[in-house]
């Protein structure tokens, strides 16, 4: 059962990205911010993403050789982590949003 909490594929799933982006924000946030002072997290959200996207574009895609298709792979990694750390930041926000009510309590 735990063997498949965390797959690789589902890892690789834009899905996978989102929740692993959001799981390392909390678990780095407080250390970020000893680390370099009082950061915004959407930042540690951006720098996150680019790293997990480049993590599963690097191991996952076939390069070859001819620099323009590293480049559009590098491009297009980029491009799949701002839509990542977009998803991960609002994702977090609505989950956050939701808990009072789901303990009967309104938000103050």
């Amino acid at each position: 059962m735990f063997e498949e909490l965390f797959t690789w594929k589902f890892i690789t799933s834009f899905v996978g990205m989102v929740v692993t982006v959001c799981l390392f924000t909390q678990l780095f946030k407080n250390v970020a911010d000893k680390l370099f002072g009082k950061i915004k997290t959407e930042k540690l959200v951006y720098v996150l993403s680019v790293i997990v996207v480049g993590i599963v574009v690097a191991t996952t895609e076939q390069f070859n050789i001819p620099v323009n298709e590293i480049i559009q792979k590098v491009f297009t990694a980029l491009l799949n982590s701002v839509l990542v750390a977009f998803t991960s930041m609002k994702s977090y926000e609505n989950i956050w949003s939701k808990i009072p009510k789901l303990f009967g309590k309104d938000k103050e």
